[in-house]
């Protein structure tokens, strides 16, 4: 599904209130170095675990706002620790 997302950017051009009943409430905002602060235009997802032994990436999608419409999308690894 993911990838789908990512190839067909199929939320670029949207606007934040057709982006959270598809998605949700984001889970964090991200950084932005221009205003030294998380910012309400950088909405972030954690998409979980791709499925294997010992995986300890966890996926992450960030949607970047511009004038309320969705210009950017990018996805990422965060590390895991578990205890």
């Amino acid at each position: 599904m993911l990838n789908t997302i990512v190839n067909d950017s199929i939320f670029i051009g949207k606007k934040k209130d057709e982006v959270e009943p598809l998605l949700g409430k984001t889970e964090w905002y991200g950084w932005d170095d221009s205003i030294k602060a998380n910012s309400p235009d950088k909405w972030n997802y954690n998409l979980g675990f791709k499925p294997g032994a010992l995986n300890n990436m966890q996926e992450c999608m960030e949607l970047e706002f511009k004038n309320n419409t969705v210009v950017a999308l990018r996805t990422y690894q965060l590390e895991k620790t578990f205890e």
